[in-house]
């Protein structure tokens, strides 16, 4: 049970989860009394000789409530184990991933051998009308719903021999599911716009994409997560780029998946990147960008799993550029940059080109050359505190490109964004340069909290009667579920705060305290802006009566000001 509060900054805020006019209940569950403490779906009866001086003989594990066949615990994602990609029509049986139900066979780890046969079984789907899609606007710096209107697009066909004619632009809109093999490469020709529709996920097999010289592809999704296209060639790159060429993705999901090539290869052309998802598993580097190329990052998420490791995500040759610009999750494997240095391979350590305007919180480039122009390597600190953010906007608050939440009182950000909704970033002169989203470095003050609650459900026991210390063992107040009884409380706001826990009964005999895991709390908690506490509470005290499922008690949060 989660709730938020959120306004300008009060004396002293109050917040009570409140019931029947009093605070978040605390409940009883039930209460066990007797020798002998049973489960708590067990009735007293004849049957198991309960009275008074005479203990239960019921054994809790007869309780089918208590012990289900089914545990009910979620399962954990599946490993997909597959040595031969799946296909909607063979399915490996035995994979725990693919065998499931629903499963996205894109991301089956299989690999298909050249000459096996792979069948082709496509559902596709009527397109009409007018097509929308996703695309970032690199002059608002805003992410944005574009149009294309009914006749001016035609069925993408992923059986042709080419898509597009040079000095043309051509657009296509993908708007199938399922397999499709060939021995084909589809040449790209002109500038080829490709609208992967939402529902689409196609998986092209021996069909690899190859943009010829001075011409264009551009891929959208509908959404941020619609449409998938993946590419598994016998051999080759899955995309490869002619001289002069370019790659755009806005948005959607491209999966990669070579034998011993490059998922992408640039070469001597643009490959630029502002959203979706790219995933390549290849045994040479997910990208790779030659002498005269380069690679523009500004947002989306690059994963690449290289089927040996060492050969990481990008890899630049000498005169290459490559312009990672932040707003990227960008992931490869660990490789050793040196003998006493492991780092993650962003860009592996063969890289050799310029890598300009980036900042990383890992290191960027190994030792055997590679250059970083007007960057490097920045601690998370540097990043959450917008130190980065106005570095890469050229040390300036003026026509920003990058932004971030710092104290503005949204959402922080923990890294730059290229959405300008999020706050301009300036420099507050002092020593140490601090950063803040008013340029007097004064923000109006905030106060937002969330507070998540557990189940605080609690069953009494008087215990197990133990006849070698002639005492009750376990006897108490047990929770129901574990970490139900914790109170959680996140500091969204922009300012420091004091936090106070009070419980209150109402059942007479019960008391309830609170305590860190560890120690007492009993005064107010200070807690720091972007920060959160959690308590518990323990109750003590026998009932003076038989409860069950009854509001025995309340927890009352105080939010109070500015911490002092």
């Amino acid at each position: 049970m989660k709730q938020k509060w959120k306004r300008p900054l009060a004396l002293l805020l109050s917040v009570a989860m409140m019931f029947s006019m009093s605070g978040t209940p605390v409940y009883a569950a039930d209460m066990e009394t007797g020798a002998s403490a049973v489960c708590p779906h067990h009735v007293h009866d004849e049957t198991c000789g309960y009275s008074e001086g005479s203990p239960c003989t019921f054994d809790p594990s007869d309780c089918e409530l208590c012990n289900p066949t089914d545990s009910g615990e979620p399962e954990g994602p599946a490993e997909c184990t597959c040595e031969t990609l799946c296909t909607a029509d063979s399915v490996n049986p035995d994979c725990p991933a693919c065998s499931a139900e629903g499963a996205d066979l894109t991301a089956c780890a299989g690999t298909v051998e050249e000459g096996d046969a792979a069948p082709q079984t496509v559902t596709a789907w009527a397109v009409e009308g007018d097509v929308t899609y996703l695309y970032y606007d690199t002059n608002t710096k805003t992410w944005q719903t574009g149009t294309i209107s009914s006749g001016d697009y035609t069925t993408a066909s992923f059986t042709a021999s080419s898509w597009g004619t040079a000095g043309n632009t051509t657009w296509y809109v993908a708007n199938s599911t399922g397999n499709i093999a060939g021995r084909n490469t589809i040449q790209v020709n002109g500038d080829v716009r490709l609208i992967l529709a939402a529902g689409s996920n196609i998986s092209l097999i021996d069909i690899p994409l190859n943009i010829t010289d001075g011409s264009s592809l551009t891929i959208y999704g509908q959404d941020s997560s619609s449409g998938r296209l993946s590419v598994t060639p016998f051999s080759g790159s899955a995309i490869t780029l002619g001289s002069g060429s370019s790659l755009t993705i806005h948005s959607g999901n491209l999966t990669l998946q070579t034998g011993l090539a490059t998922g992408i290869s640039v070469g001597s052309g643009t490959l630029t990147i502002y959203g979706g998802s790219v995933s390549t598993i290849s045994n040479p580097p997910g990208i790779s960008v030659s002498s005269g190329g380069t690679l523009n990052i500004y947002g989306g998420t690059l994963t690449s799993r290289d089927i040996y490791a060492g050969t990481g995500s990008i890899t630049g040759e000498a005169g290459s550029s490559i312009n990672i610009n932040g707003n990227a999750v960008i992931t490869g494997n660990i490789s050793g940059a040196d003998n006493d240095d492991s780092w993650n391979a962003i860009i592996n350590s063969t890289v050799y080109g310029t890598v300009t305007n980036c900042y990383s919180d890992t290191k960027v480039v190994g030792n055997q050359g590679g250059k970083v122009n007007g960057g490097g390597v920045k601690d998370a600190g540097a990043f959450a505190s917008g130190e980065v953010a106005y570095l890469l906007n050229g040390s300036s608050s003026d026509s920003p490109v990058w932004y971030q939440n710092l104290d503005n009182g949204q959402t922080v950000d923990s890294y730059p964004v290229l959405d300008s909704s999020h706050g301009t970033v300036y420099c507050i002169e002092g020593d140490p340069a601090s950063y803040s989203n008013d340029p007097n470095g004064n923000p109006a003050q905030v106060i937002s909290v969330d507070i998540t609650w557990g189940e605080l459900s609690f069953t009494y026991s008087d215990g197990t009667w133990n006849p070698d210390t002639h005492t009750y063992d376990g006897a108490g107040w047990n929770v129901d579920e574990e970490g139900g009884n914790s109170i959680k409380v996140e500091n969204t706001g922009n300012t420091d705060v004091n936090v106070t826990y009070e419980y209150k009964a109402e059942e007479t005999g019960i008391t309830g305290s609170f305590t860190d895991g560890e120690n007492p709390v009993s005064t107010p908690v200070a807690l720091p802006a972007n920060n959160s506490s959690t308590v518990y509470l323990i109750l003590a005290g026998k009932p003076g009566k038989e409860l069950e499922k009854a509001t025995i008690g309340s927890v009352t949060v105080t939010i109070g000001g500015e911490s002092e």
